[in-house]
Order: structure tokens, then C-alpha cells, then sequence
């Protein structure tokens, strides 16, 4: 979890930067539209995959107990 959440945050900055630089290049409403007809369809990722058909967490294995004799 704390690799997934430093990828994650780790990639705030970079993605600011390449937002600047696509805004300044092309201006703020444009980027804006080609950042949304990127992130829009972003999703079929998800849709498509085999998480789709999940509906509940996977078994967790259970340890092994101790048989007590008595």
C-alpha cells in the first residue's frame, strides 16, 4: 500500500509540470478538453478487466491451529 500511495502522490509534480507546459502551449480551456478526453476514457482500463466480474474480496488463507489435546 505505501509503494502504491508513493507512486501514486510521486507523480502529482510531474503531472502539474506537463499541465503547465500544455496550458502555456495551447492555452487553459484546450488543455482543459484534452486533458478530459484523456482522463475520460482512462476507466475502460477498469472496465475491461477481470476486477469487473469480482464481486467479493478474495478468501484470506487461514493459519494453521495449533490442535490442543485435552
Amino acid at each position: 500500500m505505501a509503494t502504491t500511495m508513493m507512486i501514486n502522490h510521486g507523480t502529482i509534480p510531474l503531472g502539474s509540470l506537463l499541465g503547465g507546459v500544455l496550458a502555456d502551449a495551447v492555452g487553459y480551456r484546450p488543455a482543459m478538453w484534452i486533458m478530459t478526453g484523456v482522463v475520460a476514457p482512462s476507466r475502460l482500463v477498469l472496465a475491461m478487466s477481470p476486477m469487473r466480474r469480482e464481486r467479493d474480496f478474495p478468501h484470506a488463507h487461514e493459519p494453521e491451529q495449533a490442535h490442543a489435546k485435552g
